[in-house]
């Protein structure tokens, strides 16, 4: 039997937390970080994750100050990271885009288009994917 990719899933809201982990429960093992220090420690961990799905607006360390410091990591650089964000998409995605490759999934995005997404980032190698949701 196959090992569940796992995704980690940081945003500031805890509503939106588990709302993402309610969405991705069935097909993934979900870890949650409520702020970017966390989401580090994780990532970091001995079974770091296979995804990240990360806020763009958080309060203190914002998802680009987050995504920065894991692509500056040998250990973490290599997790992708999808961009989750409700704001502007143009702004989001120029903010996001300066990591990688990006794709731009148009608000609103919901479960089947968050799974989607979650399948095809999680399979590519170190691309940075900007999603508005």
């Amino acid at each position: 039997m196959e090992a569940q990719a796992s995704i980690l899933v940081v945003d500031d809201s805890p509503e939106n937390l588990q709302v993402m982990a309610a969405v991705l429960k069935e097909q993934y093992k979900v870890r949650v970080a409520i702020n970017g220090e966390r989401a580090l420690a994780l990532a970091a961990a001995p079974e770091p994750p296979d995804l990240i799905l990360l806020d763009v607006m958080m309060p203190g360390m914002d998802g680009y100050e987050v995504c920065s410091r894991l692509k500056s990591n040998p250990a973490t650089a290599g997790i992708p990271v999808l961009f989750v964000s409700s704001c502007d998409e143009e702004e989001d995605e120029r903010g996001a885009c300066r990591w990688g490759p990006s794709t731009t999934s148009s608000s609103p995005s919901g479960p089947p288009s968050c799974r989607r997404a979650c399948a095809t980032t999680s399979s590519s190698s170190a691309a940075v994917t900007c999603c508005s949701a």
